[in-house]
């Protein structure tokens, strides 16, 4: 929400300033920070209308624009409620296999996987992790979809 008021004011008074020798230039500035606004507030409906999906062979991460994929049932090696000891420090040696895909809320459920699994960001960054941690607004029901399916 501050992002996109401070777009909003940035692109008018830009507009204002611009419009007085590049008249085109100015409109070509502003659709363009009015489209941006439009993806900012269709890729945050997006999120806030992901899941997390459990099937009988996968778990499919569907979080808007900002991360998808299938992780294979069979390489989840533990799933569990972490602590702050549990989560590596951002920016650490130890956080290059890690990733939240819930940022910025806490994680409630950390994924432990055997080997590296390709997730997507943002339709077109692909990375390899081991650990995800995951805020889910009811983890007993993933824990208990998970034991379930084992």
């Amino acid at each position: 929400m501050a992002v996109s008021a401070i777009l909003l004011i940035e692109s008018t008074v830009i507009h204002l300033w611009v419009s007085a020798t590049h008249p085109v230039l100015a409109w070509i500035l502003t659709v363009s920070s009015v489209l941006t606004l439009v993806w900012f507030w269709r890729d945050d409906a997006r999120y806030r209308a992901g899941s997390v999906l459990v099937s009988e062979s996968h778990i499919t991460l569907a979080l808007g624009a900002r991360w998808c994929g299938d992780i294979p049932r069979v390489r989840v090696q533990s799933a569990m409620r972490p602590s702050w000891k549990d989560l590596p420090e951002a920016g650490g040696a130890e956080s290059r296999d890690y990733v939240n895909v819930t940022k910025p809320a806490d994680v409630n459920v950390l994924l432990q996987l055997h080997d590296d699994t390709p997730l997507r960001a943002f339709g077109m960054v692909t990375k390899n992790v081991r650990r995800i941690g995951i805020h889910l607004d009811a983890p007993d029901e993933f824990f208990a979809l998970l034991r379930a399916g084992t």
